[in-house]
């Protein structure tokens, strides 16, 4: 995402955004009774190739090539980031980073693509958070968000002015509430804002991270929002 968020605005071709037509990242996600087999149509869905490739701790697995959604937001920095691969290892429908997810880098061994890995990359920027869930890449902030249902855009508050910082804090003294972080829907930062007993809850995903929560007030809910974009939407059911 854009600096206002750990998530950018684009990478790896919008991937995990979900902006390519072979991507699912954005896609509103199915009814709890129908979300096992959307993942495993999805995940089948992203099979590129099947092959056996050797691993750099020693030894060979039959794996399936995923679709570079599954590329984890820590590896941006790789020097070699727009060429790796992801890997599942072959037989399995992984729906979060386990022991059956790798990449490689240009014909290269496979190296384990881990929770652990993946959640260190993401504690380092949400500090003071307490992490839940597990890291995947098949839901993004929006997804989480929005559990799926169809919001539109509702009140704008521009947190640059004291009387719309104001106002938002009135919001969000009571209630749940879905906050759109951005002006443009494509690229914004989604996050909840739930006040039920006095303070707010921030709660959040971001790119393939695993959820981040933190308890704070109204008035230091505001400050966080606005540290991440002035611009606020707050969004409703459609």
């Amino acid at each position: 995402m854009q600096a206002f968020s750990a998530e950018p605005a684009v990478s790896r071709a919008a991937s995990l955004r979900g902006i390519q037509a072979k991507t699912i990242q954005r896609s509103a996600l199915p009814s709890q009774s129908n979300l096992a087999n959307f993942r495993l149509h999805a995940s089948a869905r992203g099979i590129i190739q099947r092959i056996q490739k050797d691993l750099v701790a020693g030894g060979t697995v039959d794996v399936e090539e995923l679709d570079d959604q599954w590329i984890s937001r820590m590896l941006d920095a790789h020097e070699q980031a727009s060429q790796l691969k992801a890997w599942k290892r072959r037989g399995t429908n992984p729906t979060v980073y386990n022991g059956d997810t790798f990449y490689s880098e240009p014909n290269g061994k496979l190296r384990p693509l881990t929770a652990e890995a993946v959640n260190a990359y993401w504690d380092e920027k949400y500090p003071g958070f307490t992490r839940s869930g597990s890291p995947t890449p098949l839901q993004n902030c929006e997804d989480y968000a929005t559990g799926g249902a169809n919001y539109q855009a509702g009140t704008t508050y521009d947190l640059n002015t004291q009387g719309d910082r104001e106002a938002l804090k009135v919001v969000l003294d009571n209630g749940r509430h879905v906050l759109q972080l951005g002006a443009l829907r494509a690229n914004a930062h989604f996050l909840i804002a739930d006040n039920q007993g006095g303070n707010v809850t921030i709660s959040q995903k971001d790119g393939d991270s695993a959820i981040y929560s933190k308890v704070m007030s109204a008035t230091d809910a505001v400050a966080y929002v606005r540290s991440k974009h002035a611009t606020v939407i707050e969004l409703r059911p459609a």
